[in-house]
């Protein structure tokens, strides 16, 4: 047939039929009528032109595609099982000696439960074969499931690995190597890559409504506990503020996580509509790792040295004369130009206040470190080991 055909195609040779219009159904009870009815393969053969087309035309009813597939024979037909192939749709390469033994690339309509009248659950994979690799390396590279689902595992699983996420959207499973979420963009817009999560109120159906205040989006770290998957242990919260209108959208993050021994879920860090930092127990500072401790043990004006951002300093128990000062160095490669240095003193021997002693930093611009000034304030004598804390602010430097 020419291109002019009522078929659309161009050039073609059929090796087995020409002109011929197919159209039949099968009945329930799994007799055919209509006509045409073919056993085993059929073939449709092209050379030159740019395709060949195999083509269903319908007028006034959809022109539709079923495979049909029960087990035992014809005359005695029983049911299709669970991840049977009820259907598939592939394509074979010449690889320049033959024909590839296989599809290389594929969809699969497959069933996920023993069927009967009321159990007939099913899948659509779509199957491909990775650069380098020969048709056995095939893969599904996505499953579609009846839960609504999208499953990227490459065959692993056809629904998701913990239940109580099913009919949730996309997930990607990995077996022993990093799942992964990218995007990737050239553009040179501020947020050319961008993952968005919209929270409305309402429904498709209904209409949508404006987002109340507590709506929001979340990323959060999930895990197994041992006997079983949990939720969220760690979430970075994205949250309106208030109720959305056309001329208000506030906004607020949030900053959850979970402590050692605990299971509950608790917002330790938030900034707010205005940019209001929050720190819900009420303290703002470095975590453990940022602190250390360092002891003179010669004395009181012994340099020392302690690369933390924040730690504790405690003198040689030297004695220091009223009115005297000893001045020591402390090396700390957090300690740079712009560095906010505050001391403070502790009661830790149960004699030692700011009536005694005083304590002053000074910034050494010249290297990595600060001096500690420290001065007996009392008229007498004082043999202390006098232990005080410090931390280190970035400020601009000037």
């Amino acid at each position: 047939m020419d291109s002019s055909s009522a078929w659309g195609l161009k050039k073609i040779s059929i090796s087995i039929l020409k002109s011929l219009i197919i159209a039949w159904v099968v009945s329930r009870d799994n007799s055919w009528t209509g006509s045409n009815v073919f056993q085993k393969n059929t073939y449709v053969e092209g050379e030159t032109g740019p395709e060949v087309d195999l083509g269903i035309r319908a007028y006034g009813r959809a022109p539709v595609l079923h495979g049909y597939l029960a087990n035992g024979t014809k005359a005695s037909p029983s049911a299709t099982t669970i991840n049977q192939l009820v259907l598939g749709v592939g394509g074979r390469s010449w690889t320049g000696t033959q024909w590839s033994e296989h599809s290389t690339a594929a969809i699969h309509f497959a069933t996920t439960e023993n069927h009967s009248d009321t159990a007939q659950g099913t899948n659509v994979a779509i199957l491909a074969t990775p650069i380098g690799s020969g048709y056995a390396d095939r893969v599904k590279v996505a499953e579609f499931n009846g839960d609504g689902d999208i499953i990227n595992s490459r065959g692993i699983t056809q629904r998701k690995i913990n239940s109580g996420e099913r009919g949730r959207g996309i997930e990607i499973y990995r077996e022993g190597g990093t799942a992964e979420f990218s995007m990737v963009s050239t553009s040179s817009v501020p947020y050319a890559s961008l993952c968005r999560g919209y929270s409305v109120g309402g429904s498709a159906a209904g209409g949508y409504s404006a987002t109340v205040s507590g709506q929001g989006t979340g990323y959060a770290l999930c895990g197994h506990d041992g006997t079983g998957f949990v939720g969220a242990k760690a979430i970075v919260g994205l949250h309106a503020g208030a109720n959305w209108t056309t001329t208000s959208t506030p906004t607020r993050i949030e900053f959850q996580t979970t402590v050692t021994g605990s299971t509950a879920r608790a917002t330790r860090l938030a900034v707010d509509e205005v940019g209001n930092v929050v720190v819900a127990t009420g303290m703002l500072g470095y975590a453990n790792s940022a602190l250390d401790v360092v002891t003179q043990t010669t004395s009181k004006t012994e340099p020392v040295a302690i690369n933390k951002r924040s730690g504790v300093i405690v003198t040689h128990p030297a004695e220091l004369a009223g009115g005297a000062s000893a001045l020591f160095r402390v090396s700390n490669t957090f300690a740079t130009p712009g560095t906010h240095i505050v001391l403070t003193l502790t009661n830790s021997s149960g004699s030692v206040d700011s009536s005694i002693y005083r304590v002053k930093p000074i910034l050494d611009e010249t290297s990595a470190g600060f001096y500690v000034l420290l001065t007996n304030e009392s008229s007498s004598a004082m043999v202390q080991a006098v232990r005080f804390k410090f931390i280190l602010f970035g400020v601009p430097a000037t």
